[in-house]
């Protein structure tokens, strides 16, 4: 299967499985000039069911929390690290916090078990 989306052409990096919705991912592009994370249904693979805006340069990770669905971590080469809600479908989806910013690239970012 291939994703493609017309708006965004653009490097993927990361990708999250949904923990509960076997058909769900989120991605997320490293390209600085369109940072997003997308989710996707693979039921719908024409086009992303949301696109979540935040960060100002690349995307390079992503960690869904095992225990609340409605949380997804993103890192960036921004030094962010935000967490969402992409299960709220409203335009640029929900930026719930911003959990810390520095200096340095976030390579990596994960829940604790």
């Amino acid at each position: 299967m291939k994703l493609s989306d017309s708006q965004f052409r653009t490097r993927w990096r990361s990708l999250a499985w949904h923990p509960a919705v076997a058909t769900q991912l989120c991605i997320a592009s490293e390209d600085d000039q369109a940072p997003v994370i997308q989710l996707w249904d693979l039921r719908l693979a024409a086009s992303p069911l949301v696109t979540l805006e935040g960060h100002e340069k690349g995307a390079l990770s992503l960690s869904w929390s095992r225990h609340d669905h409605d949380l997804l971590l993103s890192g960036g080469k921004d030094g962010r690290i935000l967490a969402w809600n992409p299960n709220n479908t409203k335009p640029g989806g929900e930026l719930t916090v911003e959990v810390s910013r520095q200096s340095a690239w976030v390579f990596d970012v994960s829940w604790s078990p």
